[in-house]
């Protein structure tokens, strides 16, 4: 079984929320990153309290995190998730060394370096990568932690070499997702995968 599941996006730069947005609609990189969010924690109208989700920001080294246990007013729909990730957004300024800070009650939001991310959860979980022509068997997972990783870059070759050339992990075939596909796609392809193990 399952204990805990680590989903993270990685960004190249980091993204802006106006509050224009919730009148005239979002913009579709805001989108899918809120409809990641969604897809991360929302289950027949209740929130998957084993699931952490981060959102890893390269340029500025900055993470938001959101942790399931915690979290208090996540609502299911866009605009609700919108508002907490503004929040969060507002409060980077504050943000300094790797002192982390609440936003709201289960977001939290602090400086971190995505290899510094990956050798945390190397120790505890297994990684798998989402990878467009993987071939992994989640069937054979051998540990009962799982951190997702989503690369949305355009480069994902470069971002490989970079990070992930000494890192053990398994890959996690998108290919048949349609194309381009979209994080929460892939979010909700593992979980149903997850969820028979």
């Amino acid at each position: 079984m399952i204990s805990k599941i680590t989903i993270c996006l990685v960004y190249p730069a980091l993204i802006t929320i106006t509050k224009e947005y919730f009148q005239t609609g979002f913009p579709p990189e805001i989108y899918d990153i809120l409809s990641a969010i969604q897809a991360a924690f929302f289950l027949s109208h209740n929130i998957r309290t084993n699931t952490d989700f981060s959102l890893i920001f390269l340029a500025e080294d900055l993470m938001i995190t959101y942790v399931g246990t915690e979290l208090r007013f996540l609502g299911p729909d866009e605009r609700s998730i919108g508002m907490l990730l503004m929040k969060a957004l507002e409060k980077k300024d504050r943000v300094h060394n790797e002192i982390k800070v609440r936003s709201t009650p289960g977001i939290l939001i602090q400086r971190k370096r995505v290899e510094d991310f990956l050798d945390e959860f190397q120790a505890t979980s297994q990684i798998i990568l989402v990878d467009n022509d993987a071939d992994s068997d989640l069937r054979e997972i051998p540990q009962k932690n799982l951190t997702l990783l989503i690369p949305v870059i355009l480069n994902g070759a470069s971002f490989n070499e970079r990070y992930l050339t000494d890192q053990p992990m398994l890959k996690f075939k998108v290919r048949d997702l349609p194309q381009p596909w979209k994080p929460s796609l892939a979010i909700l392809k593992f979980y149903s995968c997850i969820d028979k193990l």
